[in-house]
């Protein structure tokens, strides 16, 4: 759950707003109702609002039928949502399939500014460099592409499409001459 920490003028506490997020791949399950529930008992014991967001970017895991389900189950449940969801809000869009515009758009322009670049590494040879860091889930890149060439990147391109492109994260973000974060998004 987001809190907000913003004051008016006045001073005046602004009442959190609560979120629930999750991937429908399926059956309303027992993990998706206690959070919704936390995050719903959380934001309303303190006059805040809930906001229903659909993590749906796996259409093939994800269908729309599986979110239908998730809010009747909801509903049923009396968590009712104040936007958000097929329900709609100022805020839209609340299905994240529906952001692969505004994703495209910032991805443009941070490879614009140079601040992405492909990796040809194989699943199997980040695992390995993530070795000691596997007991805790996490998969550290080593920058092993960071740094090719563009003849590099060519060459490597002839033998294998690349695999997912990389960000240089905010440290090398913030590295780059003129950056500013509000020209991204």
């Amino acid at each position: 759950m987001q809190e907000q920490a913003v004051f008016t003028q006045k001073t005046e506490p602004v009442p959190p707003t609560g979120r629930f997020a999750p991937s429908p791949s399926g059956r309303l399950h027992l993990g998706n109702l206690a959070c919704s529930l936390l995050a719903w008992l959380s934001a309303k014991s303190r006059g805040g609002r809930i906001v229903l967001r659909i993590e749906d970017l796996d259409a093939e895991r994800c269908p729309r039928k599986y979110a239908d389900q998730l809010e009747e189950d909801l509903g049923w449940l009396g968590l009712f949502w104040d936007e958000g969801g097929s329900k709609g809000g100022p805020h839209e869009p609340y299905y994240q399939s529906e952001c692969s515009g505004i994703y495209t758009e910032s991805y443009k322009k941070l490879e614009a500014m140079g601040f992405v670049y492909p990796c040809f590494c194989s699943r199997s040879q980040l695992h390995a460099a993530s070795a000691p860091h596997t007991s805790d889930g996490n998969v550290i890149y080593p920058g092993t592409c960071r740094g090719l060439t563009a003849e590099e990147i060519a060459e490597k391109r002839k033998k294998k499409a690349p695999e997912p492109l990389r960000s240089q994260g905010f440290r090398g973000l913030a590295r780059k001459e003129g950056f500013e974060p509000s020209r991204v998004v």
